[in-house]
């Protein structure tokens, strides 16, 4: 009798495998893809008529000379607001343009964070930045409104005081198309950033009374969160974004295996 147990549960358990293996392949048709890792690009915009690519690189580079020139010096999380801006701007634009190629003058980018480095990053996309040789007649647009009001003096030196007191509720920045009126708000998630983030800032790059400790665990969390913006998926760094679809070979997969547990428990 025994025997017998153990060969109808054999049994099934050849014809779960057959059935899974046979579900797979007709779900995908071929073996399913490895999942790729997550590759920042550039940011494609229309140019004069000319289509140009706009890296990450490029941007740091504008970025950094200009907050130098400024202020003498380049606070060292500088990184983290060109990561979060260029972020912004790359999903501001899909989801606007849908696929399709803006013009740099149809771009308006209206940002929520008073801070140089992010507003460079914004004005050195659209075209509008400091000593920018591509100017044209007219470019995007680029602002920065908080409270419902407009920063008029965007000076390096102003931006960069204000920024002292910023929040995760600053992080929002909304892009549009200038011709269509169409635009879509980028809302960086509150927990991209660790708890009591932006006070440990102010302690290390403005106050300069942190310990040696306190300046390690800044430089580590500041790291992290730019590691974020250019390394996650949108779903883990913006509001409203959702998260793919499981693959449905795994789905399959899962319901074939719970199957499995139920007829082995009713066989026994």
């Amino acid at each position: 009798m025994k025997a017998k147990k153990l060969g109808i549960k054999a049994l099934v358990f050849v014809l779960i495998a057959f059935y899974a293996l046979a579900a797979m392949a007709w779900v995908t048709g071929v073996e399913a893809p490895e999942k790729e890792e997550f590759e920042l690009g550039d940011i494609t915009i229309e140019d004069n008529g000319v289509e140009l690519a706009i890296s990450i690189d490029d941007v740091s580079e504008y970025v950094t000379e200009k907050i130098e020139e400024g202020i003498g010096s380049v606070p060292e999380d500088v990184e983290m607001f060109v990561s979060g801006a260029y972020r912004a701007t790359l999903l501001g634009i899909s989801e606007v343009w849908d696929g399709e190629v803006p013009s740099r003058d149809d771009i308006k980018i209206v940002s929520s964070l008073p801070e140089p480095a992010s507003a460079f990053c914004f004005q050195y996309i659209i075209g509008t930045g400091p000593s920018m040789e591509s100017l044209r007649t007219e470019n995007g647009v680029f602002e920065i409104v908080l409270e419902n009001t407009k920063v008029e003096n965007t000076s390096v030196q102003h931006l960069y005081e204000l920024s002292k007191n910023i929040t995760t509720d600053d992080w929002k920045f909304e892009i549009s198309s200038i011709s269509t009126g169409e635009s879509f708000v980028v809302e960086i998630k509150r927990d991209v950033f660790p708890e009591d983030f932006f006070g440990l800032r102010g302690k290390v790059v403005f106050d300069q009374m942190a310990s040696e400790k306190e300046e390690q665990e800044f430089t580590w969390k500041w790291s992290d969160i730019n590691d974020g913006f250019q390394g996650f998926e949108d779903y883990a760094i913006f509001e409203g974004m959702e998260e793919p679809v499981p693959d449905p070979v795994m789905i399959v997969a899962l319901i074939v295996v719970i199957l499995a547990v139920i007829v082995l428990a009713v066989i026994i």
